[in-house]
């Protein structure tokens, strides 16, 4: 038996049950939600760092924005209000395009 004790997609209770695997799940409340939904950032984090090619990436990037979505959609934020953040500050300091490495500042 393999203990997980992590969040896990909406569907993959279905997917055990299909496969005939016993298992055990139960529904979060709202603080060990939030709490899980921090760690899940952290895995996923790990496993893109970790990833050898684009096919990996893409997986773990889809993981990752899927997690952006469920963060905002648990903190009752439209996901277009984010993007359109998102492109004000593309707009007002820029993205990552050139790659840039800030040594210091002199104050």
């Amino acid at each position: 038996m393999k203990m997980y004790n992590k969040l896990v997609r909406d569907r993959i209770p279905e997917i055990i049950s299909n496969d005939g695997k016993k298992f055990e799940y139960r529904v979060m409340n709202e603080h060990e939600f939030k709490k899980k939904l921090i760690e899940k950032f952290e895995e996923e984090r790990i496993e893109l760092i970790n990833s050898n090619n684009s096919e990996e990436i893409k997986e773990e990037l889809a993981d990752i924005l899927e997690l952006v979505y469920a963060y905002s959609k648990f903190f009752k934020i439209d996901f277009k209000e984010i993007e359109d953040i998102r492109n004000s500050k593309l707009v007002k300091r820029g993205g990552y395009d050139n790659k840039i490495l800030l040594k210091y500042v002199d104050d």
